[in-house]
């Protein structure tokens, strides 16, 4: 159930991140992205969501994109959001199953579903599609955090 992927793109996503870690650069993974990260990390997916996890929701589903996602009290992703329980906007049929090393899992969806990895340094991974719900003040409040990240480098930077 998995489409062919273009292995360029993956190894450069892969070298881009690297690239990024060592130079300190902030890093927001979306959906594929934090996939790639789990993978990167050592950890695992489920490769079809609905077909391997009993009682899971359609996360693909065109007619049907939202669901709540849950955060752990006390997690980053907490902190930024400031929210625990929010609706999110989801289209994939992949998921995080085992987290890679140094990665924690701090969101799930309704039905146990990874929707938020932390564990890197200035690295934020969220498995839905913030960019989705452009006019919700919670998802803005991901895109505000990550632009302070990039924006306090830049200022050490220029220092």
């Amino acid at each position: 159930k998995i489409d062919p992927t273009y292995r360029g793109r993956t190894y450069f996503e892969m070298w881009l991140y690297q690239a990024a870690q060592k130079r300190k650069i902030p890093v927001l993974a979306i959906c594929h992205g934090m996939q790639l990260l789990n993978v990167l990390y050592g950890g695992t997916l489920y490769q079809d969501v609905q077909s391997e996890i009993k009682g899971a929701r359609n996360h693909r589903s065109a007619k049907k994109p939202l669901h709540r996602a849950e955060l752990q009290p006390g997690s980053l992703m907490h902190r930024v959001f400031r929210k625990r329980v929010f609706l999110v906007h989801s289209q994939h049929h992949q998921a995080v199953k085992v987290p890679g090393r140094s990665l924690r899992i701090t969101g799930f969806s309704e039905d146990g579903v990874a929707e938020a990895l932390e564990g890197p340094p200035r690295t934020l991974a969220v498995q839905w599609h913030p960019e989705r719900q452009p006019k919700d003040p919670v998802q803005v409040r991901l895109f505000r955090h990550f632009m302070r990240l990039a924006r306090d480098r830049t200022q050490k930077q220029e220092s």
